[in-house]
């Protein structure tokens, strides 16, 4: 995936919290391309390795653009682009 950085799944440690799977892109445009392409439709799909749990409600999509990143310290803000989705 172009301008694909990495991506961590988080799992909730309180009772109700959602999962969250954060992916960091190089830009926005890369990101967008990403929603809007096959490979999305067909990675998401499958309900992959997370376990039921994570899917009792609806998805939320968040996006947010770096301000400042201590293993970076180079970058010029919004320079990277933050997805964030909260599946509950």
């Amino acid at each position: 995936m172009p301008g694909f950085i990495s991506n961590q799944v988080l799992r909730p440690v309180n009772e109700g919290d959602p999962y969250v799977v954060f992916t960091i892109w190089n830009s926005r445009q890369d990101f967008l391309n990403w929603v809007r392409s096959d490979a999305f439709v067909k990675g998401h799909a499958q309900s992959g390795t997370l376990p039921k749990e994570a899917f009792t409600q609806s998805n939320v999509l968040e996006m947010h653009e770096v301000v400042q990143d201590s293993s970076r310290p180079d970058l010029t803000a919004g320079a990277a682009l933050v997805g964030r989705s909260e599946m509950h």
